[in-house]
């Protein structure tokens, strides 16, 4: 993915140049920054004052070559902040409502592998509006996966969502970029989701990328206390055992094993576990 375009939108100006390879790629930068207006620009749906965009070596936008492909050529699945889904539709009609943007000849998702993956079966003849915060973006994601994109666009999907959802939802991403090819561009003013999910990130500030680089060394070196906010981030691991009595199971993750309550859990199922800083003791020696 190769980002050199300048957007002009009233008295607001945002040059951004970014490329990377990364499987999963992430924009971060204080509200307001402009992040959601380059999301808008990769999808078509604004047009850069000049410059390019290039997303697996396919020109969708050249102000030079005047190529401004229509977003229904781009293939890009996007997920809105405010989600965006028919209100009169079941969570089943809401997810459809993707597939006819997709050519059956290109390869991505089904229904029922979406459906598997962000766990919707109890959900999908269920109105939207019935529906909580958490479960909506889950929808959002799986309709903006059956288009099935080279690229998708993820605008804020923790934000307005609890600890507790946030951790959820960021558990069923950590298993899309697991399970699906599929490229992902994660927008966010939140740290602790990119040391998570993101590979490499670039940081927008005063109009510009002012920083790229992967999210531990940016943290260290880009970021000041402030600006990061808490830290957190999440593992995922397999269960091990479960003491039917108290309900401990052990999870390991990354070769370490971990004690958790988990009544419900059996032995071989995904855990994904969430450590905040705060929790963590670093020590040299016996402790």
């Amino acid at each position: 993915m190769s980002l050199d375009t300048r957007i002009v939108r009233g008295g607001f100006r945002l040059n951004v140049r970014f490329e990377t390879e990364a499987r999963v790629a992430g924009l971060f930068g204080a509200s307001g920054c402009g992040k959601t207006t380059v999301l808008m620009a990769i999808a078509g749906l604004l047009r850069p004052r000049d410059g390019s965009i290039v997303i697996d070596g396919q020109t969708l936008y050249s102000g030079r070559q005047r190529i401004d492909l229509p977003p229904e050529r781009r293939r890009t699945g996007y997920v809105f902040q405010d989600d965006r889904l028919f209100p009169h539709m079941s969570v089943r009609k809401n997810l459809l409502a993707g597939r006819p943007k997709a050519s059956p000849a290109t390869a991505g998702p089904d229904l029922p592998e979406v459906v598997e993956l962000l766990g919707l079966d109890p959900l999908m003849d269920r109105s939207v509006s019935s529906l909580s915060g958490g479960e909506v973006r889950r929808v959002s994601i799986g309709r903006a996966l059956l288009t099935r994109p080279r690229l998708l666009l993820l605008d804020e999907p923790l934000s307005g969502l609890d600890a507790d959802f946030r951790r959820r939802i960021l558990a069923y991403l950590l298993r899309l970029r697991r399970s699906l090819d599929v490229r992902i561009l994660y927008v966010s003013h939140t740290v602790s989701d990119f040391l998570t999910l993101v590979d490499e990130m670039a940081i927008i500030r005063n109009g510009a990328v002012t920083e790229t680089g992967r999210p531990a060394e940016l943290l260290a070196r880009a970021l000041d206390e402030a600006e990061a906010g808490p830290l957190e981030t999440t593992v995922t691991g397999t269960v091990e055992a479960v003491d039917p009595g108290s309900g401990e199971a052990r999870v390991r993750c990354d070769g370490v094993a971990l004690s958790l309550s988990l009544p419900e859990a059996r032995v071989g199922d995904e855990a994904f576990v969430s450590v905040g800083a705060h929790e963590v003791l670093l020590g040299i020696g016996a402790i």
